[in-house]
């Protein structure tokens, strides 16, 4: 049986757009994100995040920087009994500084190769997510 998600971007969506957030200092969360996402869980979905994470490619910070980050992030909705069942991030930009990450990816929003690779993970119905 297939089932159904809320997916979500990170930044403007989940914290405030800061540019690049990369650091739990600047990790403010966006009004009513909270109770969003345990009015969707109480409704039966799944919470995905799905990031374009271009400051990885940028060099502004490394991917284990932004693990970290989505560690911390993940656990603060924790705190609050909001389970995120997965983060999918793309690292990649065509105009990336540090060149194993420059390259055109179709895991790049808005392409939906994280979409697809959620629907496959959890066995989502998109037309209901």
């Amino acid at each position: 049986m297939s089932k159904i998600a809320l997916l979500l971007d990170r930044d403007g969506i989940i914290n405030i757009d800061y540019g690049y957030v990369h650091n739990p200092l600047k990790g403010d969360f966006v009004k009513g994100i909270f109770e969003l996402c345990q009015a969707a869980l109480a409704a039966g979905y799944f919470l995905i995040i799905v990031t374009n994470q271009a400051g990885i490619a940028h060099g502004y910070y490394s991917e284990a920087t932004y693990l970290a980050f989505n560690r911390w992030l993940i656990a603060k909705f924790s705190q609050k009994q909001i389970k995120i069942s997965h983060s999918f991030y793309c690292p990649y930009h065509q105009q990336a500084k540090l060149a194993r990450y420059k390259k055109a990816s179709f895991n790049r929003k808005p392409q939906p190769g994280m979409i697809w690779q959620a629907q496959n993970k959890f066995n989502l119905n998109l037309n209901r997510s």
